[in-house]
């Protein structure tokens, strides 16, 4: 879980370089999309691992209406009627079905004993969490709310840019549904908080915290983060642009800079009195 701009597709692709795991990326949008993430071409290896996992599922499912329904049940708009589970039995059981089949698929074709998806939305983590047969587990990732709104006010990239009051209006409300799910989820699965800065500067340390606290095998993979190597970006579906690269390395210096500018400052003050 967590907010647009704060390390989700980088932290998908890192956990997804350990033993048994595979990145999807943000599979939430797999209907919408008709299984054909952004930027992907007919017959590259992203397509043709998704494209057969949409037509299997289409030949077994009856996908009409089914995006809305999943959207119903995965957006923040719909956060509150998630939370208390007000949708009807039928949508519910449709959307169980879909989600559930889907994931057997993936589990299928990747052939891996664990799946990272880093949809990150609060809403669907909750949702997941009352209807998916799979043992679930979730890491919610918070970055410095100045770096994400400086992010979202980079332009020309996939995603849309915000103005610093929208971006900071966003990262206020999903990150307290982010934390509100925690709270909740925590009762019932395995949870796990971290900080982006963490992961960049210390990204074997945090690997490892999350590895114990999940028990996932990822002695290699913290081997690798040690030792600067690089790691497999693997088959994202969709997320930030890093995904459409074959293989990244960590860089470990990040600004350490506070901010000495009066918008920093009161983004800083505005989301601490908020918290």
């Amino acid at each position: 879980m967590g907010g647009g701009r704060s390390g989700t597709t980088l932290l998908d692709i890192i956990l997804g370089n350990s033993n048994q795991a595979f990145s999807l990326g943000e599979i939430l949008k797999f209907l919408e999309l008709e299984g054909v993430p952004h930027n992907s071409q007919e017959g590259d290896e992203v397509w043709s691992f998704y494209q057969p996992i949409y037509q299997q599922l289409r030949n077994s499912t009856d996908l009409e209406g089914l995006s809305k329904i999943a959207n119903e049940f995965e957006y923040h708009s719909n956060y509150l009627n998630v939370l208390f589970w007000l949708k009807s039995a039928k949508k519910k059981k449709l959307y169980a079905n879909y989600v559930n089949k889907v994931f057997d698929i993936l589990f299928e074709a990747s052939k891996a004993e664990i799946l990272i998806d880093s949809s990150k939305y609060p809403a669907r983590a909750m949702a997941l969490s009352k209807v998916l047969k799979h043992e679930i587990a979730f890491v919610y990732i918070q970055r410095d709310p100045v770096k994400v709104i400086e992010s979202f006010g980079k332009k020309n990239l996939e995603q849309p840019s915000k103005s610093t009051f929208s971006a900071f209006i966003y990262y206020v409300f999903v990150n307290l549904g982010c934390q509100l799910s925690l709270r909740i989820l925590k009762t019932r699965h395995s949870t796990i908080q971290i900080k982006y800065e963490d992961l960049v500067q210390s990204p074997s340390e945090v690997i490892e915290l999350i590895s114990n606290k999940l028990q996932i095998d990822a002695d290699e993979l913290i081997t690798k983060l040690q030792r600067d190597e690089a790691i497999q970006v693997g088959k994202l579906f969709e997320g930030n642009r890093i995904r459409l690269k074959q293989e990244i390395t960590i860089k470990r210096s990040v600004s350490s800079n506070e901010g000495r500018s009066l918008k920093q400052f009161i983004v800083r003050l505005l989301t601490k009195w908020i918290y």
